[in-house]
């Protein structure tokens, strides 16, 4: 995607980390997208990834909402 300013989308990732302490997230400079790597717990890894940070968001969200269900209690 010409014209996207790394830096700026690296800081974008390091904001939405913040915001979401269960999510590692990283700036993908080939690919142009952002990439979250869930750090809870499910029956399989949990990735997650898009150009849009807002959409991002959303999709993390929605995999919480999901990851939720995977849990039985003890």
């Amino acid at each position: 995607m010409p014209g996207v300013d790394d830096e700026r989308a690296r800081e974008t990732a390091i904001r939405v980390e913040r915001g979401f302490p269960q999510w590692m997230i990283m700036w993908g400079v080939y690919s142009q997208e952002f990439w979250a790597f869930a750090r809870f717990d499910g029956p399989q890894a949990v990735i997650v990834h898009t150009a849009d940070p807002d959409e991002l968001a959303r999709r993390m969200l929605g995999a919480e909402a999901r990851a939720a269900g995977w849990h039985t209690p003890d």
